[in-house]
Parts: C-alpha cells; structure tokens; sequence
C-alpha cells in the first residue's frame, strides 16, 4: 500500500507495536473525522462507463474502524473516504530499500466498502507497486503508488469490476490521496452485504 513514510513507520510498527507513525504525527482513525476532499458523490450503474473516483485515505493504526478479524494485520489498514468509502487492506508485500534512499514495494490489496452513493458495496483485489524517496534521517521526500484490479476479484456491487485506483502521498499533510476509475460496476447492493460478507466494515457504507 501507498503510504506516508513506509520504510519509517514500518520499523516504528515493529518498535512500538503497531502505532504507525507518519512523518511528524500519529495517524489514528480519528483522522477519519477529516472533511471528504474531492468527493464526487459518484453513481455508476451496470453498462456505464467508467466512474472517476477520488478522495482521502488515512492509516487506522489501531484498528478502531478497519477490523476484519486478523489478530495481526501485516501493515495497519486504512479508513477510505471520497469516492471509496470503507477499508483498505493490505494481504501481502515484498520491498526493498536502496542505499540512494528510493524504495520499492509490491504487493496485493484489498478494499471492502461502498461508492459514495452507500448503495454499491462489496469487495475487490489488487496488485500494487509502490515507490518512494527518503532522506537520509528516514524523513519521506515523495511516495506514490499504483492499484491495478485484479480481474474476477470483485464481489457483491463490484463484481466484475475492473480499474486502477493510484495513490500519491501527501507528505505536509500526513494523508494519502487517491484517484482513480471504475468500470463494468454492478451496483444496487445494500450496504449490509459488504459488512456481512467480510465482518469488518463497521462504519463508511
């Protein structure tokens, strides 16, 4: 997963177990209570063409919004607001640092939440790759990274989905901010099904 200050927090989430800390500050869910920034309030319905999504993502260190019942997830989830709303997980992840203070990350990913419109919910997979600068006291310089859909991962309202969501750091800020497409979206599916589904999603939809 695209994030603030990766090769830091993933040592600190090591250190002091399981509080990322990002930059300069600890990003809790709280931070979800942020006004939604370029939401679109986006509908897509079956034969539409591609939805345009956008908004913010910060990290729920402590699981307080984002548990799917994993007694320890490998990196802490994130509260998805905007277009996107829900949890974003990440299942696995391979990186690699280099002595030029760039890093290298790939991995797979999953969302479980709704549009904005609260109606068309679900889950869906991706791959990732994730790439970043850092200074040499460990500070993020830039970081970004790119979320094509798995194809066929879909389920419920995104079934048969299909897309990339992109993330780019926003280092002053302490946020992640996501833009992206959707396409071959279902829709019309409560919100109750992407939280029965996957016993995680407890707010967002």
């Amino acid at each position: 997963m695209h994030r603030i200050g990766r090769v830091t927090t993933r040592r600190r989430v090591t250190a002091i177990g399981g509080r990322a800390v990002v930059a300069k500050q600890v990003l809790l869910g709280t931070t979800m209570a942020l006004a939604i920034v370029g939401a679109n309030g986006v509908s897509a319905s079956a034969g539409s063409g591609a939805a345009q999504i956008d908004g913010i993502a910060t990290f729920d260190s402590n699981q307080e919004i984002c548990d799917r019942g994993v007694a320890e997830e490998v990196y802490p989830p994130v509260v998805m607001t905007g277009d996107l709303t829900g949890c974003w997980y990440t299942d696995s992840f391979t990186g690699k640092s280099h002595p030029s203070g760039t890093y290298q990350e790939t991995g797979t990913e999953t969302f479980v939440g709704c549009l904005a419109d609260g109606t068309t919910c679900g889950t869906f997979g991706t791959t990732y790759r994730f790439e970043a600068k850092f200074a040499p006291d460990g500070s993020e310089i830039f970081g970004r990274c790119q979320h094509p859909i798995v194809p066929g991962s879909g389920t419920g309202g995104f079934e048969g989905v299909s897309g990339r969501v992109d993330f780019k750091d926003d280092v002053d800020a302490g946020l992640l901010r996501y833009r992206g497409y959707l396409k071959g979206i279902v829709g019309s599916t409560s919100s109750a099904t992407a939280s029965t589904t996957t016993d995680a999603v407890s707010s967002g939809c």
